[in-house]
């Protein structure tokens, strides 16, 4: 085979899933239940969600506030 070959391995992530504060709480809340830690359930609902980091930890905050 001469010249160029392109490759595609994977597609373009989907956008972000608009969820408010709550519900990304409630998500984080169901990881830890399921025995993750809070760092690694932060994590894997920022995966799941495509929302930044700060933006998921904040929203854990603010649901620990009284």
């Amino acid at each position: 085979v001469k010249g160029e070959i392109t490759l595609v391995v994977a597609g373009a992530s989907a956008a972000p899933v608009a969820l408010d504060a709550g519900e990304l709480a409630a998500a984080v809340a169901e990881e830890e239940a399921a025995g993750a830690t809070r760092k690694d359930a932060i994590r894997a609902v920022v995966v799941r969600t495509g929302q930044p980091r700060r933006v998921v930890y904040d929203a854990v905050l603010a649901a620990k506030r009284p």
